[in-house]
């Protein structure tokens, strides 16, 4: 390409709501291609095939509790075995369990020979004889309490997940837990698809790298490429950065050309996607990227981000020079590549990556339809919002659950540079064009975005005027699930959700949660969130518990008391006395 004599852009593009522009990044994004990788490089990866058992779970017959190992029947059985610890063959130890008799097992352990049944510890008394050093050690007999049946506390074979059973489906992105599931059943190797990479640039004369001084007015560090960079490493994606280009169009063609041949995505933050151009002079990024592919989105109607652009480019080989060969190309990358253009303005150009950017990497990824998509909730809010005459406003909130419903509060000047207003935000309110407001009181609809940018999605408002905060611990973008304990406005992408205590009625894509007794309300709370996206999000940060709970439980942890009374302080701290005379010591 040569810029030297090509005359400026005057295209004019059509703007389009951030609902199309996500609709049409997505038509444009496939999955990768698929590889085996070690189970232990697969987190955070999608399954390109469903996994199987490959035998029972478990499979041998295991204790469910740690108790005695008994067959059914009887209140008074003879201990003639030493304990048989976990991971002991009672086989090759000639136990035989009649019904005369037990042995102890703990939970986990194989079911001895003969045995049907265990009785936990705490409905065993153990008989010991005292002898000349005291007690013994092992009993000579239990007293059983209760009547136990055929079956009681056993983990039969296969009664977890049988042989050849479907554990993980095609699509689920692998956590924690499902690594665990898979390395029970010894599987080392997954067919996962390949993670995108993505290449990054900032182009403008105005920008130098974080640890450089500003030699000049008007010159400003380049905070987005840090941030994105940041924001995608907690992703788990490899992203390439290259740096800060001028703007000359030989320099920022060659700087693109770099990035689609080594990267599925490429980002290029520059001041001329704040604005749409018209036909009011040129713009030297889109030129670039209108020679290099195809712009199929070259606006957006989003006030302070109206320029922002998606092309699809085929990356070139390039020639070979005297400094070396031609250039390599990424093997089994997106093809065609994924271009966009941010503005630079720094409290837009997360969310705007957020919005777009992030739905492009998790359907590389594999996931599918609009789990891509970040949750949108309803929420009240609390603020007049300021509303554009043309275009839609990314008005940054924090959102709360408070008073029975989600409220929504701004967090204050919101001017496109004001890093600030996202560091408290946990959604985005996306106020609609009019030129009036939006005032206090009406119901909106919120986007979620990612705690990474500073904010934390809260639960709020449980258990008559107390409240518990739930911060949401997400994997970059991986993760847009919401709360529980929500009874309205739960986004439909979440597919599982639990709560226990407060009498309501939730509804959501994997199911419904009926109403809970008083007697749970008074005995413990659950939260737990599942995305089907990235898995469970919430957890604990702070609680501020009501003095009418009997305890809280979040995510399975211990209760914890309703209320702590801290030990008495006395109002004179009186001093030991002081003896007149030291004792001489003793011999």
């Amino acid at each position: 390409m040569d810029f030297r004599s090509r005359a400026t852009s005057k295209t004019i593009y059509t703007a389009h709501a951030i609902s199309k522009a996500q609709e049409l990044v997505l038509s444009l994004t496939r999955p990768l291609q698929a590889q085996l990788v070690p189970l232990h490089d697969a987190l955070h990866a999608t399954l390109a095939e469903a996994v199987k058992s490959t035998s029972p779970l478990p499979t041998f017959a295991t204790a469910g509790v740690t108790g005695y190992a008994v067959k059914a029947g009887g209140s008074s059985k003879e201990v003639e075995f030493a304990p048989l610890d976990a991971g002991v063959d009672p086989s090759k130890l000639a136990v035989d369990i009649t019904a005369n008799n037990a042995v102890k097992v703990v939970v986990g352990g194989v079911m001895p020979h003969g045995s049907n049944a265990v009785v936990p510890m705490s409905s065993v008394t153990e008989n010991r004889t005292l002898g000349a050093g005291g007690f013994d050690s092992r009993p000579e007999s239990i007293s059983i309490k209760g009547n136990w049946k055929d079956g009681d506390n056993v983990r039969q074979i296969g009664s977890d997940i049988a042989e050849d059973q479907e554990i993980l489906p095609s699509g689920h992105v692998i956590n924690p837990t499902s690594i665990g599931l898979m390395a029970s059943f010894g599987i080392f190797l997954v067919r996962v698809h390949l993670q995108p990479t993505i290449g990054i640039f900032s182009v403008g004369d105005e920008f130098v790298e974080i640890g450089e001084a500003l030699h000049n007015r008007g010159q400003v560090r380049d905070c987005n490429k840090t941030m994105l960079n940041s924001m995608f490493t907690q992703m788990r994606v490899a992203c390439n950065d290259y740096g800060i280009v001028p703007m000359n169009s030989r320099l920022i063609e060659e700087k693109f050309a770099e990035a689609c041949r080594k990267n599925d995505i490429v980002i290029a933050i520059t001041a001329e996607a704040n604005q749409a151009d018209d036909d009011e002079g040129g713009n030297v990024v889109k030129e670039v990227v209108e020679e290099a592919g195809k712009v199929q989105l070259g606006r957006i109607s989003v006030l302070d981000a109206e320029g922002t652009t998606v092309t699809t480019c085929m990356p070139s080989r390039g020639a070979a020079t005297k400094f070396g060969p031609r250039p390599s190309i990424r093997e089994n990358g997106h093809s065609p590549r994924i271009c966009f253009t941010v503005p630079s303005n720094a409290a837009i150009c997360p969310i705007i990556t957020q919005l777009l950017i992030a739905p492009c990497i998790k359907k590389m990824r594999g996931v599918e339809g609009n789990d891509c998509l970040p949750v949108v909730c309803k929420a009240v809010v609390k603020d007049d919002l300021a509303q554009h005459k043309a275009l839609t406003v990314l008005h940054r909130v924090n959102v709360k659950y408070s008073g029975g419903r989600l409220e929504a509060k701004s967090t204050g000047d919101q001017s496109a540079t004001r890093m600030l207003s996202l560091l408290n935000a946990n959604a985005v309110v996306m106020v609609p064009p009019g030129g009036g407001k939006v005032k206090s009181g009406n119901s909106v609809d919120c986007c979620l975005i990612d705690s990474g940018l500073g904010g934390s999605v809260e639960a709020m408002g449980l258990l008559g005027g107390g409240e518990v905060k739930v911060a949401v611990s997400s994997n970059g973008f991986a993760s847009s699930g919401f709360l529980s304990g929500v009874a309205n406005g739960v986004a439909n992408r979440v597919s599982s959700m639990r709560i226990t205590g407060k009498p309501s009625q939730i509804k959501a894509a994997g199911g419904s949660i009926g109403e809970e007794s008083e007697e749970d309300l008074a005995r413990e709370r659950v939260v737990s969130v599942v995305d089907r996206g990235f898995g469970v999000i919430a957890v604990p940060e702070t609680l501020a518990i009501p003095a009418k709970s009997a305890g809280i439980v979040l995510g399975g942890g211990a209760p914890v008391p309703s209320k702590v009374v801290p030990p008495p302080v006395p109002s004179k701290v009186v001093p030991p006395p002081i003896p007149s005379k030291v004792p001489p010591p003793i011999p």
